[in-house]
């Protein structure tokens, strides 16, 4: 273990830029999200650990599985997270590895989604009913603290595509066989109907928390459902109306 005490070292810098999307060097920060990120297969490359806290669980979970790390101070970890919030660790980690091709009856794409606590719930109810892979379309802060913490760490579970353009998307997902399937609450296709009626594999689009699909999905989609529901609610939640579109799709 070496101690880091310089904002000037490359490490620190390298840690200080670090984001939330594919592509990106990736910031743990807490011991959940390490765990969970180890758990599934996840390697950690960087892994700072505040001094003071060699006799925890935590240090000797680290030795255990031979993870080498850095001992820095709390005002070092304040200025990586560029918070006032300090925390025992901090881990930086690579996740092109979960960019795979799709499989399953099922598959989710992610249509413009911002808020971090929506991407996490959809992943996490998406993995109980055996939904593995998601598409992405757009910025999709998908490691972001709290997609990681709503998820339960499921974000580093499964496989992913990520895309520029709903063009792209639609291609990629039709030339691997899927059926592309809109949600749009002016569908005259209910869940249910979609559930016995759509026989060919599905990708299954869900849209911006504020303003639903891209309307270019209308164009590329073969087909749109919607959830019935009481006249007196306007919309469900995107992550509520994922999950029971993959409760629903799965059964």
């Amino acid at each position: 273990m070496t101690r880091l005490s310089s904002m000037k070292h490359p490490l620190i810098q390298k840690a200080r830029s670090a984001g939330t999307h594919f592509g990106d060097t990736l910031l743990l920060q807490d011991w959940a999200a390490c765990l969970w990120a180890l758990d599934a297969g996840i390697q950690l490359s960087t892994v700072f650990v505040v001094e003071g806290e060699a006799q925890t669980e935590m240090v000797r979970q680290l030795q255990k599985r031979q993870i080498a790390f850095h001992w820095t101070t709390p005002g070092m970890m304040q200025k990586i997270k560029q918070t006032k919030y300090t925390s025992p660790i901090l881990a930086l980690c690579e996740s092109d590895t979960l960019i795979q091709s799709p499989s399953g009856k099922l598959i989710l794409i992610l249509d413009q989604l911002q808020d971090p606590g929506n991407i996490g719930a959809i992943i996490r109810s998406a993995r109980a009913f055996g939904v593995m892979h998601v598409g992405l379309v757009g910025p999709c802060a998908l490691f972001h603290k709290k997609a990681i913490s709503a998820s339960r760490g499921h974000v580093f579970t499964g496989a992913y595509q990520c895309f520029d353009t709903t063009q792209e998307a639609s291609d990629y997902y039709h030339e691997a066989n899927y059926s592309i399937v809109r949600t749009a609450m002016d569908s005259t296709m209910t869940l249910d109907q979609a559930s016995t009626h759509i026989t060919q594999a599905m990708a299954l689009v869900v849209g911006n928390e504020t303003d639903g699909c891209d309307q270019l999905w209308s164009q590329h989609a073969d087909h749109s459902i919607s959830i019935p529901m009481s006249n007196s609610v306007e919309s469900l939640n995107v992550s509520v109306a994922a999950s029971l579109c993959c409760y629903v799709l799965t059964h």
